[in-house]
This record gives structure tokens, C-alpha cells and sequence, in this order.
């Protein structure tokens, strides 16, 4: 150091010193900044080569603040295999404010399938960045991943058409859009992230900005906020409050079948002003859809408070990368004749192939024209529109009443890039139509699909997959097409064609239990005779026999009512019946001049299940009927319960939409206000309500169960705990020396007391784990809502805990809160065998704390192995060979695998090597 400081004593007595400490500040100075190269914001897009297999090309776009130095021209990029390679700059573009972008494009192919980070860093972000200490030395870094599938096909990653360098104004709402858009059609979701310095590094310091500087909300109710929509991808900040620069990092998420294929990383920087104006007024449509082949006409309305002349525009991948004809326009005045309002015109002509699942995010974008020396306001919105397919057309439905069959047939349809025609039936019409948007059809609809053919496909034949449809039932069909993944898709459902079936046979229309008994149960049975029979083919006089069978349907135990009934003769009362545990079906067979015409389908009686609950009852009920039971005209069933004062009357407590509920229904209580109590005998009968929607059979059916009983009892759980664990900070942990010394986990709960949980909790189940790849094991139960595990000589470990109420109902378990051991084990490297008691012996500096076991080995200075060990975590090492006697003074080589007590096996094992200084006297 002294001949430093006379060095540079020396140089400062001679006469140029003044000019030589100058230039080498100059220097300095230079030097410091060949690393400040002022990046504002970036991002970085993939996109797969067409037919080029797995060869992918990379852009990277940077904003650069050209108050630094030069730009790089050459970036390094890493494709997340492994390898790297240098990509010179492509071409540079000056955008205004002291700002010009950077593009770096380039081509990779990769190997084969995989999940790929490729990420550049640049040295460095430009100076003054409020929210990132330092910026001016802090490093800027952009990483995106892609997945390589064979499985979800090759993909490119979105694309974002918004700039990355944006302007807000102090005490204002700002709002930033990406304008991404997918190429295949894949869904888009967003979601903000920390700015990254380097791989897997975020930049130190960093503050989200509305956390700065107390900032409140542009209205002055609470604080600042920052959010990003995780479907539009508005980017808002309310409000920003200090004028200056900011940088917001988010994801562009990209999803396929409900994977995540690519995230997309952009870096943005904000400028915030000091601004007396006021933003423009944007006026956009509400979201909309629009049917393939028709076209989309809308103005834009764009207004200023201070009557500014306005600048207003259109992003988003309809105005990109499209046939002229199916481009979208967005015209605006040449001259603006009126300050302080602007109108755009949107036009867009879609074809077929713009159907899609997602929509079409168009972001509009108003600028106010102010005087020179106020600073301008933007204002961004999103409008979205989805493109749906046409419906079909010309459907018709054509019965074979022989075979028991439906032929369908329509239009070939308009989009040929759809590739599935999808084709549902219901018994009965629905009353339901779709609204605009409202593609396929929904389930409240009662349709069911019933089978699928290609699109070019324009028939179907119904026979019910080979089992004949029900004759005299009306059966309703709707049909609509579906368009190919990715990007998806469906069109407008059909309208609705219904036909009937012609029937020579009778339909049953009721069975009906009228008493419920184990030996003396009735069922009320009723048939309507065929619909206009042919007296010709089949002559008077008309007669009618009644087979019985059990179960819903089947043959078991079947048997044929000995009477005969005439013509006019369609109904009677079976007796004698054990309806209270069975279910019975009935076939109605006609007969005409003694000859055999043709039978009735099978129709069962219905059957209620009742099962307990804590003050409740829950109701399940059914039955196989030719009709239907979820007709939309007759869509309530009734409940009826005994009065438990006065047995065998029944009240009317309740009716339940089928259509939406199904056949159940769940009794608490609400009749008359009277809840259910628990250990009392609740008894039930339902009353059905159905159509065979057939003008010429009169309808609702009506049709009773038998009557059944069921005890209320608690039989709902807690709703499962939410646990806490004291972490172990391994920073702070500093053990004793005393190697018996044991350690404890301390857990605690909260009980979670929502609505459709057991709020009386009698306790607690605590259950662990050592290891996560364990079983957990119930450990203690208890009453308090904490917990400590103790005299532990490891504290790795997971918990989860669960409920108990009153009745024993155990609620699912919590989520699961873990600790590990803080792995420490270090070596000396010296022993002095002498027989002092003083270092004689090679062992750990301090206590081995949640060591399991440790495997040491000794090399001489020519590698040959002296000395091995596994069965002492201390080793106790006196410095002798394999067969105890001493070694030579001199230096040894080590190794030692340490195999620690961890919560995950795969982190247990840390391998020490080193060198031992033996000392003999």
C-alpha cells in the first residue's frame, strides 16, 4: 500500500497531473458506462416456422433510451437447453421520446419435445427508475417459456402488437394493453410479475409502483392499486402519483386444453408527468359477437373535456397478417373539423375461418392533441368480439314407425373448416331458443347428444343405438357444428324439428302407488287405448291383458294378471303388493279379435330413497316411464310430508324443479318455518308430474311413490381447518452444543365457520408425516386450536389437521404446513494425535445436528484408500489405518457423504471433501 500511495504522490507533483487525473476520470467515466446501455422495457415472442418441424423464430424487442450509449449489436440468447448462441441486432426504429427500438430476430430448432426457457439479458436498464434501485447498474433481463408438445400439437407463442413505452399522468387512471393476440387461436390469460435482472433472478429492491410515495386512488378512497384483467389484459394503475419513470413486468399466458403452452414476458416502462390536462373520453361498443360471413360495422366515439383536438387508432391482430378482404379497417377523418371530438369507423368482413373459441381483442387508443407545453394524455379500451358459426340449416325428421326409427337429414353446411356436426334429442319440445351469442346448446335445454358425423356428413338415422325409440312418443332433435382445436369453436344451434312415432299399442300413462305396505300395498295402473287404430287390419272386438314383473324393468318374477280387460276397461288398482320394499313394472299387451296386435313399453313405479342429515333430510327419487318426467311444461314434482302430531295426514311442504335439480330434493325445514329436529321419523311420498307431449294424451301424468321414513341425524362435517406453522429460520438457528438437546413444532388453526359447515366443533385430529413422501399418521387429538410437537431430535416434518363436531363427523383434512432441519455439518483440518486430549481425534467442529448417517473416507497423499467409515455420524477418527494402527504424520484427503434427515429424501445427502493435517510430536 505504501508504494501505491508514493506512486501516485509522485505523478501528482509533476506538471501535467491535473490533465492526466482529467482524462483518466474521462476514462472512468466511459468505462462505467459501456454497461449502461439504457434499456426502457422489452419483450420476447416465439414463432414456429411453417413446415420447418421444430425450427422456431425468436424476436426479441428492446426500447432503449438513446441518451445511454450505443446499442448492443450482439445479444446473447439462451434457449434454455443448454445452449446459447450471439444474435446481432436486425434493425433499429426511432419511435419518439428520446426512444428507439431494437429488434433482434433469429432461428432455432430445436432437438426435440420439452418445456423451454430461452431468455436474454442486457447490460443494463436505463437511470432514474423510481420503483428499481440503482437502475442505471441493475441489469435488464426477459425470459419467456415455451412448451414443446406432440401431444398438444406445435404452436407459436401470442403476439403483442401494443408499444412497450407508455405514458400516464400524476393523479390519473393509466391503463396499458398488450393488444396480444394468438395466431392458432389459443386462450390468453395475464398475470403481473416482478422484473427480472437475470435467469431466475428478480431485480433486488424492487416495489410494485402503487406501494410508493403513499399514492391514492384516482378518487381518493383508498390507496393506490395495480391490477392487470386476467382476460383483457388491461394493465391498471390507480393512480400514480410522483412524475417519473416506473417499469411493470407481466406474463402473456397461453393455454391449450387447459395447459399452459407458452408465458410470454414483457417489460414495460411507464412515464408518469405532472399534467394539468385532462384524458380524452373513449367510447367503444359493449362486447359482442358476430355471426362467420357477416360483416361488423361500429363507430368509435372519442371526446376531450378541454376540447383538445384527438388522435385516435386501432390495434389487435384483425388488422394483421390477413387476406385484404377479411382485414379489419378502422378510418378516422383526415382533418378533424371539431375540437374536442373524433369518431372512427370499425369495419370488418369475417369469413368461416375466423370462427374461434376466444375472442377477438381489439384495443382502440385516444390521444389529446394539447398545446405545445402540456404534455398529452392517452386513453386505451378493449372491445371483444366473437366470431360463431351459422346455424344449420334445413333439418327434417322423418319416422319409420316399422323399425322404430328416425331419419334425419339437412343442408350441407355453410363453413366446410368445421369439421363436426353434433346431433341432440329430447322427448318433447323444449321452449327453448338461443340467444345471439349463445352457441351449442346448454343443458337446461334437456337435449341430449346422441351421436356425432363428419361435417360433410348431412344424415342420421335414430334407432335409439339399435334399440327402437319409444312409439307415441314425440321426439325433438336440434343439431349444430363444432369447428377444429385449437383454436375452436361452435355455431348456433338449429331449429327445432319434432316427430312422433305411430304406435298400434297402448301407452301406459300411470303407475301409481295408493298404499304403501309390505303385504297389502296398492298401485293404481292406467293405460290410454292406440291411437288411430285401423278397424280394417284389426277388428273388434278390442281387448287388453297386464303382465307385472319386479324392479324397474326386466322380467323378474313376472306374472300375468288373470283378468281380461275389454275395450273401454283401462285402468284398475293392483293389490296385495309389497310396495314398501319393492318396485314393480307393468306391460299392457292389446288384443284384437283374440290375435296379439301389439304391447306397451314398460313402465315402473317410483321409487323414493330417503337418507338422514343434521336437521335434514335428503330425497332421491326414480323410476323407467315410456313419458317424460323433466317435460319443461311440467318441470315441478311435489313433495309431500306427514304431520308428525297427527300420522297419516300429509301436507304438500315443497315442489322442486327437476329440470334443473333432478329427481332430489333436500328437506330443512322451510315449511311453515319449522325446522327439522334431529332423532325424529320424518315420512315423505313424491307426486311426479310428465308428458309423453303427444296432443292426443292428456297430460300432466301424475304418479306417486310409495311412502318412506328416515330419522334426522348430524351427518354433515366441519368444513376442514386452516393451518399455520412457526417456521424454522435457518438463519437464526443456533443450536446448543449439547447434542442431546430436542426441539418442538409449534401448529396452530383457525376454524372455518362458513354456511354448509358444522359450526359445533367438539375437537381436533392432528395427523403427520416425517417426510412428504410418507403417509400421514394420525399424531393427537385435541380441543385447542394450537399445538406443539415435542422433544424432537428432527423438525422436519408435515401436518395437516381436520375437525370433529358433536356427532363424530370428521371434516376433510387442512391444507398441509411443513418444516425441515437446517442440514449443517463441517469438518476441521487438523488433529493432533498425541494422547493429550486435546484434538486427538477427527470429528465434527460442532454438534452433528439431523445427521442420519455419514460414509468417511481417507486417501493418502497417492490416493490409496486408508482408512473408511459408515456407522458414526462423529467419526471419532484417530488418525490410523483401516487396521488401527497410526499413520504417518502428513497430509490426508477426505470425503465424507452426508446423508441428513430431511423433509424431501432428494435433498438429504451433501458430500464433503477436504484435506487433514495430521501432527504427531
Amino acid at each position: 500500500m505504501r508504494n501505491y500511495k508514493y506512486y501516485f504522490h509522485t505523478i501528482f507533483k509533476q506538471p501535467h497531473a491535473k490533465k492526466f487525473i482529467l482524462l483518466l476520470c474521462l476514462f472512468l467515466l466511459f468505462f462505467s458506462k459501456t454497461y449502461a446501455t439504457h434499456i426502457r422495457g422489452g419483450d420476447l415472442t416465439a414463432r414456429r416456422l411453417p413446415g420447418a418441424g421444430l425450427t422456431y423464430e425468436f424476436t426479441l424487442t428492446i426500447y432503449r433510451d438513446v441518451t445511454g450509449v450505443p446499442a448492443d449489436e450482439r445479444v446473447e440468447f439462451d434457449f434454455g437447453n443448454g445452449e446459447k448462441a450471439e444474435v446481432r441486432l436486425t434493425s433499429t426504429q426511432d419511435v419518439g421520446n428520446q426512444t428507439e427500438r431494437l429488434l433482434y430476430i433469429t432461428t432455432y430448432t430445436f432437438a426435440g419435445p420439452g418445456e423451454f426457457k430461452v431468455g436474454v439479458g442486457i447490460r443494463n436498464r436505463n437511470p432514474n427508475v423510481l420503483n428499481i434501485p440503482n437502475s442505471i447498474n441493475t441489469p435488464f433481463y426477459i425470459e419467456s417459456t415455451f412448451l414443446i408438445s406432440p401431444f398438444l400439437g406445435l404452436n407459436s407463442a401470442p403476439i403483442l402488437t401494443y408499444p412497450i413505452l407508455d405514458f400516464g399522468a400524476s393523479r390519473q387512471i393509466f391503463i396499458h394493453n398488450p393488444g396480444a393476440f394468438d395466431p392458432e387461436g389459443d386462450s390468453l390469460s395475464y398475470e403481473l410479475t416482478v422484473c427480472k435482472r437475470d435467469v431466475g433472478r428478480n431485480v433486488e429492491g424492487y416495489s410494485f409502483p402503487e406501494t410508493l410515495f403513499g399514492a391514492t386512488n384516482q378518487a381518493g378512497t383508498g390507496p393506490a392499486t395495480l391490477k392487470i384483467d386476467p382476460l383483457t389484459g388491461d394493465l391498471i394503475w390507480d393512480a400514480p402519483l410522483q412524475p417519473g419513470q416506473y417499469n411493470v413486468a407481466f406474463f402473456v399466458n397461453e393455454w391449450r386444453n387447459g395447459i399452459k403452452i407458452s408465458s410470454i414476458n414483457r417489460d414495460i416502462q411507464i412515464i408518469i408527468r405532472e399534467n394539468p390536462n385532462r384524458p380524452p373520453v373513449l367510447i367503444i361498443p359493449q362486447d359482442t359477437c358476430v355471426i362467420a360471413g357477416s360483416s361488423l360495422t361500429r363507430n368509435i366515439i372519442a371526446t376531450d373535456p378541454d376540447r383538445d383536438f384527438i388522435t385516435l387508432q386501432a390495434f389487435g391482430e384483425l388488422f394483421q397478417n390477413r387476406a385484404p378482404g377479411n382485414r379489419a379497417t378502422f378510418d378516422t377523418l383526415l382533418s378533424q373539423s371539431t375540437a374536442g371530438r373524433r369518431v372512427g369507423t370499425f369495419r370488418w368482413q369475417t369469413v368461416c375461418t375466423d370462427v374461434r373459441r376466444e375472442p377477438y381483442n381489439v384495443v382502440f387508443r385516444a390521444e389529446d392533441r394539447p398545446t405545445p407545453r402540456i404534455n398529452r394524455l392517452v386513453v386505451l379500451r378493449t372491445w371483444r368480439i366473437t366470431v360463431i358459426g351459422p346455424p344449420p340449416t334445413g333439418l327434417t325428421a322423418t319416422p319409420d314407425n316399422i323399425n322404430r326409427s328416425i331419419s334425419l337429414s339437412w343442408a350441407n353446411y355453410t363453413c366446410p373448416n368445421a369439421t363436426r356436426m353434433l346431433i341432440f334429442r329430447r322427448q318433447g319440445t323444449s321452449g327453448w331458443n338461443p340467444d345471439n351469442c349463445e352457441t351449442g346448446i346448454p343443458a337446461s335445454a334437456g337435449y341430449q347428444q346422441i351421436g356425432e358425423v363428419p361435417i360433410g356428413q348431412t344424415t342420421f338415422l335414430d334407432n335409439n343405438g339399435g334399440q327402437g325409440l319409444r312409439r307415441g312418443v314425440t321426439y325433438c332433435y336440434r343439431i349444430y357444428a363444432v369447428f377444429p382445436d385449437p383454436r375452436g369453436g361452435e355455431s348456433i344451434a338449429s331449429t327445432e324439428i319434432c316427430t312422433t312415432l305411430q304406435t298400434n299399442a297402448p301407452l301406459i300413462t300411470n303407475v301409481s302407488v295408493e298404499r304403501t305396505s309390505p303385504t297389502q300395498g296398492e298401485i293404481f295402473v292406467r293405460w290410454v287405448k292406440p291411437i288411430a287404430i285401423d278397424l280394417t287390419r284389426f277388428p273388434k272386438p278390442h281387448t287388453y291383458r297386464v303382465t307385472r314383473a319386479e324392479n324397474f324393468s326386466g322380467t323378474a318374477n313376472i306374472r300375468q294378471l288373470p283378468r281380461i280387460f275389454a275395450e273401454n276397461d283401462t285402468f284398475f288398482t293392483d293389490t296385495g303388493l309389497n310396495t314398501e320394499q319393492r318396485v314393480y313394472n307393468y306391460r299392457v299387451t292389446f288384443f284384437a279379435n283374440g290375435v296379439i296386435v301389439d304391447s306397451s313399453e314398460v313402465a315402473s313405479s317410483v321409487r323414493l330413497e330417503a337418507a338422514p342429515a343434521s336437521r335434514a333430510i335428503n330425497l332421491r327419487w326414480n323410476m323407467v316411464v315410456p313419458w317424460n318426467n323433466l317435460s319443461s311444461k311440467y318441470k315441478r314434482h311435489y313433495i309431500h310430508r306427514e304431520r308428525v302430531n297427527n300420522r297419516g295426514t300429509f301436507d304438500l311442504i315443497d315442489s322442486v324443479d327437476v329440470t334443473v335439480n333432478g329427481f332430489r330434493y333436500t328437506d330443512v325445514g322451510r315449511f311453515q318455518n319449522q325446522p327439522l329436529q334431529d332423532g325424529v321419523n320424518y315420512c315423505y311420498f313424491v307426486t311426479t308430474r310428465g308428458s309423453y307431449e303427444n296432443p292426443n294424451i292428456f297430460e300432466p301424468l301424475l304418479n306417486k311413490s310409495q311412502i318412506t321414513c328416515s330419522i334426522t341425524r348430524d351427518t354433515v362435517p366441519p368444513c376442514p381447518p386452516r393451518a399455520t406453522i412457526v417456521p424454522l429460520n435457518c438463519e437464526n438457528f443456533n443450536p446448543s452444543d449439547n447434542c442431546n438437546e430436542t426441539y418442538s413444532n409449534r401448529i396452530s388453526w383457525n376454524a372455518d365457520r362458513r354456511a354448509g359447515c358444522d359450526t359445533f366443533i367438539s375437537g381436533y385430529k392432528i395427523y403427520f408425516k416425517p417426510t412428504e413422501s410418507d403417509t400421514l399418521r394420525l399424531l393427537a387429538t385435541v380441543k385447542d386450536t394450537s399445538f406443539i410437537h415435542q422433544n424432537l431430535t428432527s423438525l422436519a416434518g408435515c401436518y395437516a389437521i381436520s375437525a370433529l363436531d358433536t356427532a363424530g363427523n370428521e371434516s376433510r383434512l387442512s391444507n398441509l404446513v411443513c418444516n425441515d432441519n437446517c442440514p449443517s455439518y463441517s469438518l476441521p483440518n487438523v488433529i493432533t494425535p498425541n494422547g493429550d486430549g486435546k484434538n486427538d481425534k477427527f470429528v465434527p467442529l460442532s454438534c452433528p445436528r439431523f445427521v442420519e448417517k455419514v460414509v468417511f473416507k481417507v486417501y493418502n497423499r497417492w490416493g490409496s484408500l486408508v482408512y473408511q467409515s459408515d456407522n458414526d455420524i462423529f467419526l471419532n477418527w484417530a488418525g490410523v489405518s483401516q487396521d488401527g494402527k497410526p499413520l504417518p504424520s502428513g497430509l490426508y484427503y477426505y470425503e465424507a457423504e452426508v446423508t441428513f434427515i430431511r423433509l424431501r429424501r432428494e435433498d438429504n445427502t451433501l458430500r464433503l471433501n477436504g484435506w487433514i493435517q495430521i501432527l504427531r510430536d
